[in-house]
């Protein structure tokens, strides 16, 4: 059984455009619903572990919301539990524009049978201080904190009865234990997470 996580950060904004959504996925034999708790700590742990590196300034401190999936599921696939967290703290003092992101990526390196662009993901972390930005690229603290964070998140994971954090692909179907993590000193832009102008400089041309 494959079961997808989808882990909801409310913004300070209350625009729900503003929120932040991440997907992470485990193998498992069957999930229970204390799996599922246990699994909420471990996210709850990784984002605040972001939080202290300097992520997520847009996020309240509560209620960010998790729903579980089972990825087999037939439609409509509604959500097999859902629950909430707590960050340890929260901040809407917003540094950097929020379209401005880190990738934290991670991989299999032994399963050689499959195409390694199916045994590849990443997931994006915005709200970042400027502090975590030196020269145009993101200090090592950042980068460090969020490589940790994610790879600690895994171990965590993969101690919580018999699941096993893993990358999913959807072409094939098929998951693929993580068993490598990193995070590049380079600034990822999401688009779509862009803030829309709130005022407007103009100038009239005497042609």
């Amino acid at each position: 059984m494959t079961t997808l996580a989808q882990v909801t950060l409310i913004s300070a904004s209350t625009d729900t455009a503003d929120n932040n959504t991440n997907g992470f996925y485990v193998s498992d034999s069957g999930i229970t619903e204390a799996e599922m708790d246990s699994w909420t700590v471990a996210l709850k742990t990784f984002y605040d572990t972001c939080y202290s590196g300097g992520a997520l300034r847009f996020a309240v401190a509560n209620n960010h919301i998790v729903k579980f999936y089972d990825v087999g599921g037939a439609p409509p696939n509604y959500p097999i539990y859902e629950t909430t967290f707590n960050l340890a703290t929260a901040t809407a003092a917003i540094d950097m524009p929020m379209e401005v992101a880190l990738a934290v990526s991670y991989k299999n390196n032994t399963n050689n049978t499959v195409l390694r662009a199916r045994r590849r993901g990443r997931i994006y972390i915005s709200g970042w201080t400027e502090a975590a930005n030196t020269s145009g690229r993101p200090t090592s603290t950042a980068t460090n904190a969020l490589a940790q964070g994610y790879k600690d998140y895994c171990d965590d994971v993969n101690v919580i009865g018999t699941l096993s954090a893993v990358i999913y692909s959807r072409v094939q179907d098929i998951t693929n234990n993580v068993e490598e993590v990193w995070c590049d000193n380079e600034w990822d832009t999401q688009r779509r997470r862009g803030g829309k102008a709130t005022t407007r400089t103009t100038y009239t041309v005497t042609p």
